[in-house]
């Protein structure tokens, strides 16, 4: 699995926009990694384990967490989406994914105002594309 997020601003797209873009370019992307946050699941905000017992939270002092005392992580999985990876991904299916992902990203950026001259400082890296071309030569 490989987590992933935009920059909504910089695209002036929403995550979720962004998201069906994707899906409907035909790359297979979840929204979300699960639906919600695993300690607002019923088992462990309600403690429905086993029976009524509660166990295994009732076998030691337990407090359910508040999100609260996890400052970004709420952001974090609003924003967050992913992309499903395995033993079986060639080199032929990475760079489907990176060509959709720039297929996508300059179909907003088209709709984006330039960052004025000076205001936007870039950090030299790599983009997905040109590590992955550079792959083509090795075989899988």
């Amino acid at each position: 699995m490989v987590p992933f997020r935009i920059d909504e601003e910089a695209l002036g797209v929403s995550t979720d926009e962004f998201c069906a873009a994707l899906t409907f370019e035909g790359m297979h992307v979840n929204r979300h990694y699960l639906p919600c946050p695993v300690f607002e699941l019923e088992v462990i905000k309600k403690l429905k384990t086993y029976g009524s017992s509660g166990y295994p939270f009732t076998a030691f002092p337990y407090a359910p967490p508040d999100v609260s005392e996890f400052p970004g992580f709420s952001e974090f999985h609003d924003r967050t989406m992913t992309i499903y990876w395995s033993n079986h991904v060639r080199t032929k299916h990475s760079l489907q994914i990176a060509r959709t992902f720039s297929k996508v990203v300059k179909s907003y950026r088209r709709n984006v105002q330039p960052v004025p001259s000076g205001q936007y400082k870039p950090t030299p890296q790599k983009t997905a594309v040109q590590i992955l071309d550079k792959s083509k030569k090795q075989p899988c």
